[in-house]
């Protein structure tokens, strides 16, 4: 038996819709799969747009993440996170259904 566990993902936002292979990104950050529902969002770096935020909801809930966490600086605040203990939160349904997606 195999099991395949997937621990990290990329994730890099562009300017364009359509951007070639060696566009630089404007903002990236890093998913750490705590299960196949749940992630950490780490390292996010640059600056989001809204549109880039509807398209982080989106993806997010499009591969079944039901929770996301951070732990962020008060004046960087994971959209749509509430705190909970020592980090933020966002329920991806909430935030997508905020955002018309879901």
């Amino acid at each position: 038996m195999i099991r395949h566990d997937l621990v990290t993902s990329a994730v890099r936002f562009y300017a364009s819709e359509e951007p070639g292979p060696f566009e630089p990104y404007v903002a990236i950050c890093t998913l750490m799969w705590e299960s196949d529902r749940v992630v950490w969002i780490v390292g996010m770096h640059g600056a989001l747009s809204r549109r880039m935020v509807r398209k982080l909801v989106r993806l997010l809930h499009d591969l079944g993440v039901t929770t996301a966490k951070a732990h962020r600086h008060p004046a960087h605040r994971l959209p749509f996170g509430k705190d909970v203990g020592d980090h933020v939160e966002m329920r991806v349904d909430e935030a997508a259904a905020r955002l018309g997606l879901a």
